[in-house]
This record gives structure tokens, sequence and C-alpha cells, in this order.
């Protein structure tokens, strides 16, 4: 029973439930029939609207012959025309004459066809319209884009420009946003766009809608690409970005001369600068300046080379690109980029100085991680870099998706020049076919019309299509399968253009392929190989497969350039690019083999398993070399080292014996290459071969030099010292005389004697015959004043007992063998020397006097930077003002910049900065110059230069007022900063005690500034040995025996004269010593500290006048600074002697003098104390 129950339950419930199913079903259809009758009602109120008349009602005399539209099925009982009151009647099935027919544009009518046809059912008519909604929007399309939809009427060709965007608002508006930021005067940093997105989603066809209005806006804009068959290209699409950009300004001929001074004077114009240099890498300079070829180029190479590509590329555009005329670079294919184009780009969005750059780049980022170059060396590092450096970079992403139903049916009718209701069936099936990527999309079209699926109809005006067979077609998940195919309908040797054109890269220059047009034997048919390859790719231009812009063919699309290139069978593409490598290889004249080496070399190397003959092998090796340099020269090493070790592949045994030069070159280069990039395993394998097969110490210089290069840059600065002092020892034992060989301790003096015989020599000079002494031509020579030179380095923060060795050898070497690039450095050293532990800087003055003329007999630039540090930094300060060398040391700066020695440029600026603070130059400058310094520091890893810079920043912020105590420089937190805390307190590096110093005496100096005697005394204490050793650097042992003298002063008066008696005398004396050889610096001074010892001793009127004398020198002498210091201290004393007036007007003195310097705690004291 209870059984029964239940299932006589369930079936009423089912049977209830399948009434309520009826009766919804019935609501539906109702109310579609109703909808469908409104549609169709208007439509033949637009109808009559447009034409009239009635759709339905014909005169008696109409020909019935005449009507040959669509038939309506109607369910009304007006066999005539619809009733005015909608839903209530519509008409039978009736003939009526399209609008197109009466001479209406076919929008206007697919938009009423598409309703006097709507029927009820969904039987399969793809242009039915669902809503009056729909239709509103498509009327009030036509309303607002006439020109578009009512005076363009549709063609036989589909509407696909790659630069119209749908569904991308959003995104051009962050760009728009960005670009505003980038050319705003209140921006403090640059802008960086990234896109990303999978391949096919518009982001290359994002930035070309958004290049014509940025042109609009004043930009220049310019674009380069990166390429996955050119990945070995030097930054190649960095420097067609860049010579676009130039080429823009020189077609500007009142912005051409308003650039040409600013761009000359920054990279030069001769071989030795920087102009012969650039203008290879980017031909349009030369439409801005005359650039000298027959200049001999500067000898840079390793990582020295790319600091100094990377400083020419800043240069010029912080002379070229303004706020109120900005660059937009857009570099297309970042996930395809090199280390080292990523590390340019970095270089150039953190550039502080450029204004108004605009950087956007794309990149596919389904095949970038956080492993990818693109992370590591971009995204990673402008992070780190706001952190170290305070750059400001905005970085804005945006990431592209597929099109939704909305856009994909915008993209589709767009195409068909029709309105988004009449063309919604068929972009429903397309996206249901593509998933609404773009690019799929515009194929997918392409495919139909060229199937017949999609079709124009002359009769209409107006695109059709067979929806069902559309809905039935397969298709590829594969854009570039779906691309294959169409190729595969093209012509056989325009296939074989296509293909060709593919093997080369993204973009093919018609130079190319002139040359292969022109060689008797090409790997091709004879009419691809013929000069009628362009009229081959010209084809492929009309079908929008590749684009033509002057003598350059460019593919449409990446993935088209894929489909291209599948056409080669996998197993011939080896075979493939052998033969177009040999055609190009053979065909071109020699200039033309410069050009396009790296073209030429990639399709060689691409190929190299099927080459046999081994005389081909070698002179592959060879090219590869070559290859190699030219990548070298433009400081792009990966590359070159890809070259180098592909060249080494071809050889074999037998030559070693054949050709022992060309194996040397390429395993000595290798090593060098792997040497900057920092791959030591490799160099070591590649050197240790090298020594291996060497058969005397001439072969073995270079792999040494090589070595102990290495070994210095892993830290390792004694090791290296150790190796090439055993290098020199060999030398001279071979060939040379070098003296006396390094001893293991040469810290008590015993390089004296070594010295001694130098001096003797080179007093039997004259300066007429020192300066004409004979150019070297003894190769081994000139090797080991190399190695000496690279000792002058290493020794000056490791082993500074060297220096005077290091010093007398090379100048003995130039005295006896004659004098070549580096005698100017060995010198400059000497002269240190002289000045420093001989103490006799006159003489060490007139050696630098002669190393700066070596410096300029020799052209040998890229040694200015270490020369100009050692005698404007070092060695003039013992003589002439110190305001003078401040110039001439920005220019080592800059220099060292220019040239790469990054080295020697970092050490330039500190002794900038702090001979800028000890000469009185004015804080708030200084400190931004500091800022830019010290960021450059950081880029070129120069970080125990950079911890000595921090001590003197540190300074000079504490005087502006921007620390909690004005005496305290903290090491810890600079430290920090660097990231050195492995530094042991122990000094094990010698880095660290030079930091460690600077803090010590930027400490004394604050101390006494601010009245702290007692602890300035201490750290004069502290480092009092560490200055004397280091007694080349007069401004720093003049000031410590200046400050360390006052405080003693200070506190005599304050505990008795006997503690402190002999500290007192010493200083004095001292200083009466220095003025006698540099009065400007030290005039000021010693009057000063005379004045405090009169003072002191009671002889007031004599402190009086002392005082008036040192306050009067510094002032004519220009050190604002000290002579603030001097007035305050006459305040001190006549406030002391109970004159309050006069001590208060001395001291309003120096507090305007304070402030002028810019010391805002000082004088703030001044006014506590004082005022």
């Amino acid at each position: 029973a209870t059984t029964t129950t239940a299932t006589t339950t369930t079936a009423t419930t089912t049977t209830a439930t399948a009434a309520t199913a009826t009766a919804t079903t019935d609501n539906i259809a109702k109310d579609q029939h109703e909808e469908a009758s409104n549609l169709i009602q208007i439509g033949a109120e637009l109808y009559e609207i447009f034409s009239g008349r009635d759709p339905y009602k014909f005169e008696a005399d109409d020909d019935d012959d005449a009507f040959d539209g669509a038939v309506v099925t109607s369910t009304g009982t007006d066999d005539h025309h619809p009733t005015k009151k909608r839903g209530k009647k519509t008409p039978e099935k009736k003939m009526y004459t399209p609008l197109g027919e009466l001479g209406f544009p076919p929008a206007l009518c697919g938009i009423v066809s598409g309703l006097l046809d709507c029927e009820v059912a969904n039987n399969g008519r793809d242009n039915r319209y669902s809503s009056s909604r729909e239709v509103a929007e498509d009327l009030r399309l036509l309303v607002a884009e006439p020109r578009r939809f009512i005076f363009r009427p549709p063609t036989g060709d589909l509407d696909l420009s790659p630069s119209t965007l749908y569904g991308r608002e959003e995104e051009i508006s962050e760009m728009l946003g960005a670009y505003d930021r980038a050319t705003n005067r209140r921006s403090r940093g640059n802008e960086l766009v990234l896109i990303s997105g999978r391949s096919g989603t518009g982001k290359s066809s994002l930035f070309e809608t958004m290049r014509r209005r940025f042109v609009r806006r004043g930009a220049d804009v310019v674009s380069g690409k990166f390429d996955e068959l050119r990945r070995l290209h030097p930054f190649s699409a960095i420097v067609s970005a860049f010579n676009d950009y130039y080429g823009l300004i020189a077609r500007d001929e009142r912005r051409k001369e308003g650039v040409k001074d600013a761009v000359k004077s920054t990279i030069g114009s001769g071989g030795g600068g920087g102009g012969g240099f650039m203008a290879t890498l980017i031909p349009s300079i030369r439409k801005i300046i005359d650039v000298e070829d027959d200049e001999p180029p500067l000898r840079i190479a390793g990582g020295a080379a790319l600091h100094r590509l990377m400083y020419f590329f800043r240069v010029l555009l912080r002379v070229t690109c303004r706020r109120d005329r900005p660059m937009v670079m857009f570099l297309d294919d970042l996930q395809w980029a090199d280390e080292m184009s990523l590390r340019m780009l970095l270089c150039l969005v953190t550039d502080m100085e450029i204004h108004g750059l605009l950087v956007v780049g794309s990149y596919r980022d389904n095949e970038v991680g956080d492993g990818h170059p693109l992370s590591l060396h971009l995204l990673d590092e402008i992070r780190d870099d706001s952190r170290r450096s305070g750059s400001v970079v905005s970085v804005t992403s945006i990431r592209l998706g597929n099109l939704d139903m909305k856009h994909a049916n915008a993209l589709v009718s767009g195409a068909l020049r029709t309105v988004p209701g009449t063309a919604r069936r068929l972009a429903e099936a397309a996206l249901r076919k593509t998933g609404g990527n773009p690019l799929f999309l515009f194929q997918f079209l392409v495919s139909l019309r060229d199937e017949g699926l999609l079709r124009f109809s002359l009769a209409s005006g107006r695109w059709e299509w067979d929806i069902i067979g559309i809905l039935e077609k397969d298709i590829s998940n594969d854009v570039a399968e779906l691309m294959t195919a169409k190729l595969l309908g093209l012509a056989p040797e325009v296939r074989e253009a296509l293909s060709m054109a593919a093997a080369l890269g993204a973009q093919s220059q018609r130079a190319l392929l002139e040359i292969i047009g022109r060689a008797e034997d090409g790997m091709l048919t004879a009419a691809a190989a013929a000069a009628a390859i362009s009229g081959r790719l010209d084809v492929a231009a009309a079908e929008g497969l590749v684009i033509k812009a002057d003598s350059v063919y460019r593919f449409s699309h990446d993935q088209i350039q894929r489909a291209s290139y599948m056409l080669i069978p996998e197993s011939d593409r080896a075979a493939f690019h052998l033969g177009l490598g040999r055609t190009l290889w053979k065909a071109s004249l020699p200039e033309e083999l410069d050009d396009h080496i790296f073209v030429v070399v990639d399709q060689l190397h691409r190929g190299s398993g099927l080459i046999v003959d081994r005389e081909e092998k070698r002179d592959v090796a060879a090219l590869s070399l070559k290859a190699s340099k030219r990548a070298s020269c433009m400081s792009s090493f990966l590359p070159a080292s890809v070259y180098l070790k592909s060249g080494i592949s071809m050889l074999a045994e037998e030559d070693w014996e054949r050709d022992r030069d060309l194996c040397f070159d390429l395993f000595n280069s290798c090593a060098e290459t792997e040497y900057i990039l920092g791959d030591f395993d490799g160099m070591s394998e590649h050197l240790e071969e090298v020594f291996r097969r060497a058969e005397d110490y001439r072969e073995k210089l270079r792999p040494w030099f090589t070595l102990v290069q290495a070994t210095g840059a892993q830290g390792n600065a004694l090791d290296a010292i150790k190796t090439a002092t055993n290098v020199l020892a060999t030398l001279s034992n071979s060939i040379l005389d070098l003296g006396e060989p390094f001893p293991e301790d040469a810290g008590k003096g015993a390089w004296k004697q070594d010295f001694a015989i130098t001096q003797r020599l080179v007093s039997t000079k004259t300066e007429h015959e020192l300066f004409n002494l004979k150019k070297a031509n003894d190769g081994v020579m000139q090797e080991a004043m190399k190695f000496l030179n690279l000792l002058i380095q290493y020794a000056y923060t490791e082993k500074q007992e060297y220096l005077p060795l290091v010093a007398s050898k090379m100048v003995r070497l130039s005295l006896l063998h004659g004098v070549c690039r580096e005698s100017a450095c060995g010198f400059a050293c000497y002269g240190i020397v002289l000045c420093g532990p001989l103490g006799d800087p006159a003489q060490g003055y007139r050696y630098g006097k002669l190393a700066i003329q070596l410096l300029e007999r020799y052209q040998a630039n890229d040694f200015l930077a270490q020369i100009y540090a050692c005698t404007h930094g070092i060695i003039n300060s013992w003589i002439e003002p110190l305001q003078a060398s401040l110039p001439l040391l920005k220019d080592a700066v800059g220099a060292g910049l220019a040239t790469g020695d990054t080295v020697y440029g970092s050490i330039a600026a500190v002794l900038y900065q702090a001979r800028a603070l000890c000469s009185g130059q004015p804080l708030a400058p200084l400190l931004e110059e500091s800022e830019l310094y010290m960021k450059q520091m950081i880029e070129h890893k120069q970080h125990f230069t950079c911890m000595r810079h921090r001590s003197a920043r540190q300074a000079i912020l504490n005087l502006m007022g921007r620390s909690r105590d004005p005496t305290e420089i903290s090491e810890d937190e600079m430290l920090a900063e660097e990231n050195l805390y492995c530094v042991e307190e122990d000094d094990k590096t010698k880095g660290y005690a030079f930091f460690k110093k600077n803090v010590i005496f930027y400490r004394l100096w604050l101390c006494y500034l601010f009245g702290y005697y007692e602890r300035a005394l201490e750290y004069a204490n502290k480092i009092r040995e560490a200055a004397r050793r280091e007694s080349s650097l007069f401004p720093t042992l003049c000031n410590h025996t200046f400050y360390s003298g006052l405080a003693a002063i200070a506190l005599a008066r304050q505990n008795g004269k006997d503690m402190y008696a002999s500290d007192i005398d010493e200083t004095i004396k001292l200083m009466r010593k220095w003025v006698i050889l540099s009065p400007w610096n030290c005039e000021h001074k010693l009057e000063l500290m005379v004045a405090e010892q009169a003072y002191l001793e009671g002889d007031n009127s004599r402190a009086a006048r002392a005082f008036e004398d040192a306050i009067s020198v510094a002032g004519k002498h220009r050190f604002l600074h000290e002579q603030a210091l001097a007035l305050e201290r006459s305040g001190i004393f006549y406030l002391e002697c109970g004159d309050h007036n006069v001590a208060t007007e001395y001291f309003k003195r120096a507090h305007r003098c304070y402030t002028e310097w810019g010391a805002i705690s000082k004088a703030s004291d001044i006014q506590v104390r004082y005022l």
C-alpha cells in the first residue's frame, strides 16, 4: 500500500511538472513570436520612412518580376501591410523591393532587410535581430559614424586594418596617462609601459594605434623589433629605433641645427672619440654631424666597451630628448631580447638626466617566467635600482586578452563595413572557432573569403555568408597552421621567396635580396635567386602577408613568419640555411660582408653540421672570429661568445699546425669574452688549452693578462698581484731588465733602492728630452707595461707599498726602451710617489705635467680618467688652487664613462667631491652631483669607491641639516646601503680601510665645527698614521693637520697647554711648510691657526690681526666655508674678550657665510649659540 501511494504521488508530481514546463515553453514561444512581429513591423515602418511607400503594397501596373527580395513569414490577417498597432497584425508572405535597389546605402539596407526577414523559429538564418535594443544600437551607430557606414559602402575587400582596435579603450587610456606623466615637468623619472599577452592579441596593433596620437602630441615615435632568428644580433631593436630617431631629427633642418653642436660635443666627431664609433652603429648620426673616419679608434675592450656604449646612448638622449619634444620608443617581442639589450634599456629608463622618455615594450607573457632575462635584467633591476639609488621609473603593466562577443562582433562587422547587428551570427561562429584571438579572427575571415563561405554580392552591395557551412568547417587551433594552408595556395616562387625571407628573420633588407639575386648559383630555384625576388615579395605584400617599407620587407606578424618558415621541411632546414649563408658569403662584396656579417655567420652556423670540407670549416671559423670582434666592439659579449664557440667547433687538430694564429685568437678571445660575462669556469677551460698549446712566453702573455684581470674581478686582488708579478719576473728573466723582482714585503723601504736607480736615470734627461723620448717598438716591453699598469689599480687598494716599485719600473722601461701609451700612466704614478712618500711635490708636479703631455701626444683618451685622477686629483693639489682641479676632474668622470673606464671614472668622482667639499663649493648643487655619481658607481658595481663617496655625501647631508646628529656618520647604515656587511672588522680588505678612514676624517671635521673638541682630537689621533701613509693625498693630509691642530688649541685653552703643545707645534710647522708650496690653499689656514695660537698665548692684538687676515685671505681665495669658520672663531675671540657688539657682528657674518655655503645645520648652530 505504501509503495502504491508513493508511485501515485510521483506520477502526479511528474505530470504537474510537465504541464508547468509546457506552459512555460508556450509562453516563451509566444514572447518570441510577439518580439519577432514587433521587429518585422519596425522594419516595415523604417522601409516606409526611407522609401516613402509600404513594402507590401504594390501598384496595379507593377511588374511582379521586379520583386526578388526575401520572403517574410506572416501570421497576421492584413494581406497588404502591417497595422500601426504593433503586435496585433503582421503581413502574410509577401515580396518587397530591397532598399538597395532604390539606391540606399548597404548598411541601412542590411538593418531594414534584417528586420523584414526576421522569423520566429531559429531556422539557421544568420541576420536575425533578437530585440529592439539591438536595432536601436545599430541605428545610433549609423548616425554617429556616417562616413564609415553611409558614405563608404563595402567593396569586395575585407577591411582588416591591423591598426583598428576593438575593446581596448581602457588600455589606450593607460598609455595616454603614461605619456602625460613622461612629459610632465613635475615628473621625476621616465616611464616604462609593458604590454603583455599571447601571440595575436594585438600588442603591436595597440601601439600602432597610439603612434598617431603620440605624433599629434608632438612626440618622436620610433620602434624596433627583436627577432627570434636574430637573437645574436647585438642591440638590434634598440639600434634600429635610435637610427630612426636621429633620422627624424635630421629631416627637420631647424631641429637638426639646434642639436648639432650638443651631439658633437657629447660624442665627438673623430674616430678616437665616440662619433665614429656611434656612427657605425647608428648611421643616421652622420646626417647630423660630420664624422671623421680616418682617426684611429680607441683601444677599448671588455667590460669597458660595454660601459662606454651605454654611456653614449644615454648622453645622446640627454641632449636630444626633452619633455616638450619627447621620444616614444616601442620595442616589440621583448621575450627574445638579449641580456645586453635589456641592460641598455634599464640604463635608459633609469637615467634621471634623460627627460621626456616613454619606452613601450611588448612581450608574450606565456613565454616569460620568473627566471626569464626580461624579469631578471629589467623588472627586478628596476625595483633594485629604485631602492639603491633613488631613481624613479613608473612601470605601467597592460595585459591584453582575447576579445569577448561584443568586441569580436565589432571586429567582424568592421571588416565587412556593416553594422554589428547584421553580422552577429557570423561573429558568434567566428568567436567559437577562434576563441576571440584578434589575429586568428582576421585570418579566419580571410580563409572564409578564400573558400567562398564569405562572399561579396555585387547585386546587394553587401557581404553574404553560409552560416551552416561555417559552423561545419574544420579549423586548426593554431593560427600558424591556418596561415600555412593559405600560403600553400600561393604561387611556388612566392612561397620560396617567403620561406627565404622567413629564414633571414622578421625583416629582410632589400640589399640582402639583391646580393642573393645576383648570385650565379643560388641555393633556391632560378626564379627565387634572380633579381625578381623583390617582385615575389611584392605579391605577398599585396596579400597582406608582408609590409614593404622603404628598403625593407617586414612580415605583418611573427605568426606569418613562422608559417612561412614551416614551409621548409624540418629535415631540409639546416641545408637551407647553409645554402643561404654560402650564397650571401660568396656573392657579397667586402663592404657588404662587413655590413651583413651577423646575418651571414648566423646562416652558416645553422647549417654548419653539414660542412665537411676542411678548408671551408677553417674559413667559417675565421669568419666567426670576425663576427665576434664586431659584436665585442658593440659590447654584445654573449653573441660574441656564441660566435667564438661555434668557430672553435670548426677547428681540428691539424689546424693548430696550419693556422696557429687563428686557433690562438679564437681561444684567447673566447676566454676574454667569458671573463667579461662572468663565466670563469668556461674561461679557465679555454685558458688551460692555450697554456697547454703555448710554446713560449710570447704565446702566454695574452692569456696571462686575462687571468690577472679575472682573478682581480673575482675579489682576489692579492692573487692577481702575485700572478702579475710572476709574469713580470718571467719577462725580466727572458728579455727585459726590470730590475729587482717584487719582494714579498716592500713595506719598510725595500722599494727605495729600485726607485733610486730610476731617479738617477731620470736626472740625466732634460724636460725636452723626456717629452721627445723615442716611441717604443718592442712588443714585449709594451706587454710588460700593460701588466704594470694593471698592477697600479690592485696595489692602490691592496698593497700600496708596491706603488713606488710599479712607478719606478714603468718609468725606467720608458727611458730605456721608448715610450708607449701606458708610459703616461707610469709617469703620473711616479709623480704621486714623489709628492707623497718622497716628500718632493715640486718634482712630482713636473712629472704629472709630463704624463699629461704624453697623454696628448698619443691621444690615449682611454687613459684620460686615470691620468687626470692622478694629476689633477692628487699631484696638482700640492701646488695649484684646489678649485682649479674641479672642472678637470669632472672631465675625468665623463671621460671614464665615455671610454668605459668606470674604475678611474669613479675614483675621479670621489676626488672631485672631496675637493669640492674641501674648497667650500655650494652644498646643494654638490649634493645633486653626489647623487648622480653615486648612482653611476652603483650601476658599474664600484662598491668600495662608492663607500668612500657615501662618507662625503653623508657629511654634506649633515651640514645641510638632513640628519638627526650633525656630527655622526654611521658606518653601519652606509654598509647596509652597499650590502657590504660581508667585510670584517679586521680590515683584511683595504678598500674598507679607506672607507673607515674617510668616515673618521669627516667625523673629526664635523665634531670640530660643532664644538666637540675632545671627540675631534680622538678621531684625529685614530687616523694620524693613516693620513701620513696617504701623504700623497694633500687635501686629506692638509685638512687633517688643520682641524686636529685647531682642536688641540681649543682643548689647550680649556685644559692647559702642556698636554697639547707638541701637537700644536707640529701642525703649525707643517702648515708653514705647505704655505710655501701652495699659498692659495694653505695661507688662510695658517693665519687662523696662528690667530688661535696667539690667543692661547695671550697675544690678543696679534690674534686680532691674524683673525682678520684669515678672514680676508679665505674670502679672496674663495674658501667660503673656512671664511665662515674664521668669522665664527673671531666672534668667539671677541666674545671671550668681552666685546659683545663686535662679536655679534662677526657671528652675523659667519651665519651669512654658512647659509650661503648651504650649511643650514651650522648656521642654525650659530643662531642658537650666539645670536
